[in-house]
């Protein structure tokens, strides 16, 4: 969930037709802090059926210390615009179990590797 100085960076700036403030998010990044509507970015005329170029928010990963490796911003531990109260530990007793099919496949790649060295010392 984000913190009040989180929203007051997320809620957009502009004003509505009837004089209210928008209650919209802003797009990440915006220099003016706007909402698709606001920023003229919304859809005109009738919509494709189906959209092959789909993008999702392009929202630029948090690299704060809740956790070791880049984030979305403002979830989970990480209280982005702030610093994290807490970081994430991994638990050392949980053991990560594969399968036969992917044993079988690093076993091959090994043996390949293996042949291909004997073949180069000879």
């Amino acid at each position: 969930m984000y913190s009040e100085k989180a929203l007051a960076l997320r809620e957009c700036l502009a004003t509505r037709r009837d004089k209210r403030p928008c209650e919209a998010w802003a797009l990440w990044g915006h220099p003016k802090q706007l909402c698709m509507a606001h920023a003229g970015h919304q859809h005109r005329g009738p919509q494709p059926r189906h959209h092959p170029e789909y993008m999702r928010a392009q929202v630029v990963p948090c690299s704060c210390s809740a956790y070791p490796w880049p984030h979305r911003p403002g979830g989970g531990l990480c209280r982005w615009p702030e610093k994290p109260e807490r970081t994430f530990v991994p638990n050392p007793f949980q053991v990560r179990r594969i399968t036969r099919k992917q044993y079988n496949r690093a076993l091959a790649r090994i043996q390949r590797a293996a042949r291909k060295l004997a073949g180069l010392q000879r």
